[in-house]
């Protein structure tokens, strides 16, 4: 089943609930021009399903790197769009997959964790 992302609509509670940001934090991101419903005028707000990812990325960024609002804001807008960039690369050069790009948070090795547990042959 081929799903268009943008084609499936979320209210603002549902969106919540599936990215684990706050309806505040959400609002204050649309307040801000950050996030954008589908219809700003209307209410209740819809989104798209495209936006929940961004938000999860942007959140695990948010706990990880301690951002206040402004630098959560700032990440959203940036994740937002590095998307955009690569739907672009992705349009001009058909052939290359997401999967091409890297990705989006590379592992960092932690270097309190001991990695030497597999020994050589």
């Amino acid at each position: 089943m081929n799903t268009d992302s943008t084609a499936v609509k979320l209210s603002i509670e549902q969106v919540a609930q599936l990215s684990g940001v706050g309806i505040i934090d959400l609002r204050g991101l649309v307040d801000h021009g950050v996030l954008s419903p589908a219809m700003p005028d209307g209410e209740p707000w819809s989104f798209s399903l495209d936006c929940v990812m961004t938000l999860q990325r942007a959140d695990h960024l948010r706990r990880d790197l301690a951002l206040d609002d402004h630098g959560f804001a700032l990440a959203m807008m940036l994740l937002g769009q590095i998307e955009g960039l690569e739907e672009e690369l992705g349009a001009r050069n058909p052939g290359l997959r997401s999967a091409d790009f890297g990705p989006m948070f590379p592992v960092i090795p932690d270097p309190d964790r001991s990695w030497n547990h597999v020994q050589p042959k």
